[in-house]
């Protein structure tokens, strides 16, 4: 799973670490950023965004934010710029964002 930079070394045997990752965990799904923690952020078809839910890239917070989205040949390119937007704010917690090019 994510995790912020200052938690790589977790044991379960180590409580400061378990209770290190339990703020962290805490941190994140209150949707707030943990120092050094960045997540990806996707834009793109259902099966590249399943690809990357499955490989354990999907994020959602307390307020259902995801830092995912789905585009089918329905959607609409205003719905597309308005999750840019949200995905690309200063404190939107993402490092890097896929978008695939017939999106873009």
């Amino acid at each position: 799973g994510l995790r912020c930079t200052g938690c790589t070394s977790w044991t379960s045997t180590d409580k400061r670490s378990v209770s290190a990752r339990a703020a962290c965990t805490r941190e994140m799904a209150a949707g707030r950023r943990v120092k050094g923690q960045a997540l990806v952020g996707i834009i793109a078809d259902e099966d590249t965004v399943t690809g990357f839910l499955l490989a354990g890239a999907g994020n959602n917070d307390l307020k259902r934010n995801s830092n995912y989205f789905v585009v089918r040949s329905s959607t609409k390119k205003a719905e597309i710029e308005e999750v840019f937007t949200r995905l690309t704010a200063p404190d939107g917690g993402i490092g890097v964002l896929l978008i695939l090019q017939v999106i873009a």
